[in-house]
């Protein structure tokens, strides 16, 4: 990547995380979103149970913001333990407001997230189609006003599409190189992204996808390899990255199986009201 491609991509995640972290703060002291105390009440019990006991989401997102509080909670300790609590306050006010500074911290978390996505999107545009199309989506994927409206909650969504989009670039460069690595990340993404929101799950279908069209390219003497198809290698890559997508699902959401009976129940409401059921 030469310096200016670099400096440009800079702009355009700086621009992304303005965008995303731009009046993060709407609305307190008052919560609207009803599902936003779905992620930040989860989280915040996983210190008296690690198994949140609801499947509506899963759980990666849940437990990633559970280590978000407690690196919080530990800075907030130290500024008492060495008496600066005062200065930090002056400077972070919400930070003593503990009914709404979770929902503050998770909603940064999630906006970072949305902001860091145009990073996988500019390496997809680029292993597709080059370096331009991969600066031109990435600055397109910045300003896009649902994706920083959606940024802008403590929401799965944003955080999902971040690891989604690995998943997919991983999946792009199959059709390039075709690595058993590429395989790997691409399901191990994936799995990641169904373990935020379960809908990242379709992110699956890409990596055979890209292995077919390899498959054709190959056969249309359009790829740059010209042996033949590795078809048992193909197929070994294929389940490898199946195992890996489970793993990365279950890694996020183990209670999925530890607690599969409340996993696999059909009558479960969604949400707020899931949560709050036994």
């Amino acid at each position: 990547m030469s310096r200016k491609t670099s400096s440009l991509l800079c702009l355009i995640i700086f621009l992304a995380l303005a965008l995303r972290l731009a009046g993060i703060s709407h609305g307190f002291p008052f919560i609207f979103h009803p599902d936003e105390s779905t992620i930040v009440q989860s989280a915040l019990g996983v210190r008296f149970d690690p198994n949140p006991g609801h499947f509506d989401w899963p759980h990666f997102f849940v437990y990633a913001n559970y280590f978000v509080y407690k690196a919080f909670a530990w800075v907030r300790e130290l500024a008492i333990e060495y008496n600066v609590q005062n200065f930090m306050i002056r400077i972070f006010p919400i930070m003593r407001d503990d009914t709404i500074v979770f929902y503050y911290i998770t909603r940064v978390f999630a906006a970072i997230l949305g902001g860091l996505t145009v990073i996988p999107v500019y390496k997809i545009g680029k292993v597709l189609f080059g370096e331009k199309v991969g600066l031109l989506s990435a600055l397109a994927f910045a300003v896009i006003p649902f994706h920083v409206w959606h940024s802008h909650y403590s929401l799965p969504d944003a955080p999902m599409l971040f690891f989604f989009a690995w998943g997919i670039y991983f999946a792009a460069r199959i059709l390039t190189t075709g690595y058993p690595i590429d395989y790997i990340m691409s399901g191990l993404f994936i799995g990641i992204a169904a373990s935020t929101k379960y809908n990242g799950g379709l992110g699956a279908l890409t990596v055979p996808l890209a292995a077919f069209l390899r498959w054709v390219l190959v056969k249309m003497h359009l790829s740059e390899t010209r042996s033949d198809f590795p078809y048992f290698r193909t197929v070994l890559n294929l389940f490898l990255s199946g195992v890996f997508a489970v793993l990365g699902f279950v890694l996020g959401t183990p209670y999925s199986v530890l607690d599969y009976k409340t996993f696999s129940r059909t009558e479960c409401g969604v949400s707020e009201f899931c949560r709050t059921r036994k």
